[in-house]
């Protein structure tokens, strides 16, 4: 199960582990807690090249849980001008 520490840990966790530039504006659990998505506007940052960047952050995310996570990134549409 999912719990506030749990989100304060990812937080904590994608700010030592993402690359400069790349935000992530929400971040979402599954009702199990299995799963974790991230949501960005810019998906390429969070991929990185084949997918080595992302397989970084869901380590991380993994050993700070303690658990093992699905990793999914979601992209966000930029607002209407």
């Amino acid at each position: 199960m999912r719990s506030p520490q749990d989100e304060m840990s990812v937080r904590r966790v994608l700010s030592e582990v993402l690359p400069e530039g790349a935000i992530v504006e929400r971040v979402d659990f599954s009702e199990d807690g299995a799963a974790v998505t991230l949501w960005t506007q810019n998906v390429g940052l969070l991929l990185g090249r084949r997918g080595v960047t992302a397989d970084r952050i869901r380590t991380a995310i993994d050993g700070e849980l303690h658990r093992s996570v699905q990793l999914n990134i979601g992209e966000l549409s930029p607002p209407d001008a």
